[in-house]
């Protein structure tokens, strides 16, 4: 399952999810915001909103953790998901999550986390809403504030982040990726 968090001024504009099967890779769905948020969007917690071709909540908080998901894909297990996110703060991207009476299970990678400085990817594994302790934390100086591409492979228990730092006018940096990864399991 495909989730979203994107806390304080972080914002999507852009979400692509696709299917990394044997055969060539197929979209499954896609978001761009410019009509709203699809219906499949879930906005379980953080009063989600799209304004202006951006999608974010309304209420961005950590207790309760700000969630959101793609509905209609509940089983997904080798995937690829891109997405642009703006103004970089600490927020994050759900991966093969559940939300069930409130309490959220799956993998969370957070973009820009870190107390203080936000310049930070970093993975958390959560069970029942019990967050793991910071893994594979990789320092990105300026990241805060900065407006990135994320593309997030999830293959088996393996799962990489590469980030590409947009440029301008939402021109994308020349592929030179940072590479967050992370095997386990939930």
């Amino acid at each position: 399952m495909l989730c979203s968090r994107l806390v304080n001024s972080a914002t999507a504009l852009l979400a692509t999810l696709l299917w990394a099967g044997p055969a060539p890779a197929t979209v499954l769905f896609s978001d761009n915001f410019s009509s709203g948020a699809s219906a499949a969007w879930g906005d379980q917690s953080g009063n989600w909103r799209t304004t202006g071709g951006v999608y974010d909540a309304g209420n961005p908080d950590n207790s309760p953790v700000t969630y959101t998901d793609v509905t209609t894909l509940p089983g997904l297990t080798n995937f690829s998901l891109s997405v642009d996110v703006n103004s970089v703060d600490d927020g994050g991207v759900w991966l093969r999550s559940s939300y069930t009476a409130g309490s959220i299970s799956g993998v969370l990678l957070v973009t820009g986390g870190s107390i203080g400085s936000n310049n930070r990817l970093y993975w958390h594994t959560v069970v029942n809403g019990a967050f793991s302790r910071v893994q594979q934390p990789v320092g990105i100086p300026g990241l805060q504030d900065s407006n990135i591409q994320l593309r997030i492979d999830v293959v088996g228990d393996t799962y990489s982040a590469f980030l590409k730092r947009q440029r301008g006018r939402g021109d994308h940096a020349d592929h030179q990726p940072v590479r967050v990864r992370q095997r386990r399991s939930v």
